[in-house]
């Protein structure tokens, strides 16, 4: 937290304010950002920010010119946010399913756009369709919320081939896409396969619990010519950076 709070006082007080009040807003810094965050958002910023956990990517990213890309599963933004310290250029569509969390992202992102930064938000939840109905449980911590038929959450679906049209509609090709979307990978890849043709490389954390991961490694293998597993990550749960 020192390393977001920028003095030993100032993280003594946001870590008080944390324990206290979980839910609560409170503003934290990366570099020249201000991010908004919540109690529960904590081991998010902890993970992409402290421990930069998607460092591996800076390289591709930093030669980019205008890089295109799609967050699939942006909790409150921190990859976006990382994404955008690394190229200034990068224009930036996050996807985010839980409609408080989207209400933090879309804080942070409206806080860059203001700045000139070129990132927008969706209040959606990644699917196979556009615009099914589904149902989303905000139960247990904040980055492990997921869709459940029983959920208590309503949402609305948005396909891979939707989420192209609307960052690349010229078909030029999203240079990346990440995606954390707690089990929903194999409904979100497997029902668009050929749409990966148009996405350069894919970064997906997988749920080997909640999804098919062999019917998921299976489609991307067919799709890239280079899958590499990410290891010394904080979680357990499997990182696949695939490339063309």
């Amino acid at each position: 937290m020192l390393r977001l709070t920028g003095s030993p006082w100032q993280t003594f007080t946001t870590i008080r304010q944390i324990r206290r009040h979980q839910d609560r807003i409170q503003t934290v810094r990366s570099g020249p950002f201000s991010i908004s965050f919540r109690g529960t958002d904590e081991l998010a910023l902890y993970e992409v920010l402290v421990l930069q956990e998607y460092d591996f990517l800076r390289p591709f990213l930093k030669t980019c010119d205008r890089p295109k890309v799609l967050d699939i599963g942006a909790h409150i933004g921190t990859f976006a946010i990382w994404t955008l310290s690394v190229n200034i250029q990068a224009q930036v569509l996050s996807v985010e399913a839980d409609p408080d969390t989207f209400q933090i992202s879309l804080q942070n992102s409206q806080k860059l756009a203001s700045q000139g930064f070129h990132w927008q938000t969706l209040e959606k939840a990644a699917g196979a369709t556009d615009d099914e109905f589904l149902s989303f449980s905000s139960a247990g911590p904040s980055m492990s919320h997921r869709l459940n038929e029983e959920g208590d959450i309503a949402v609305y679906s948005i396909s891979l081939r939707s989420l192209l049209n609307v960052i690349d509609p010229q078909h030029e090709g999203v240079d990346l896409m990440k995606i954390d979307i707690e089990g929903c990978e194999e409904n979100f890849l497997c029902n668009n396969p050929d749409a990966l043709d148009q996405v350069k490389s894919v970064v997906v954390e997988l749920h080997p619990e909640l999804c098919n991961v062999k019917k998921v490694l299976r489609i991307l293998k067919s799709k890239y010519s280079s899958i590499q597993s990410i290891n010394n990550r904080l979680s357990s749960k499997p990182l696949i950076y695939c490339q063309h």
